[in-house]
């Protein structure tokens, strides 16, 4: 299973990005993210506001190793 980190890349004051989420489908996750700000009363946002990066997840703690 793919998953990314998903980051909002603010560069109006020059911030670093800011942690959003880990999803394992980022065009679902912008969706529900944009419905949640209209419902809210703000603008959409697009992809390109986001930085993602697929990253790797090691797990050592499951039970059946």
């Amino acid at each position: 299973m793919k998953l990314y980190n998903i980051y909002y890349e603010d560069n109006t004051y020059g911030d670093d990005p800011s942690y959003e989420c880990t999803t394992d489908n980022p065009i679902k996750w912008l969706e529900k993210h944009n419905k949640q700000r209209i419902a809210d009363g703000n603008d959409v946002e697009k992809m390109d506001d986001f930085k993602v990066e697929e990253i790797n997840v090691l797990f050592y703690n499951k039970e059946n190793e």
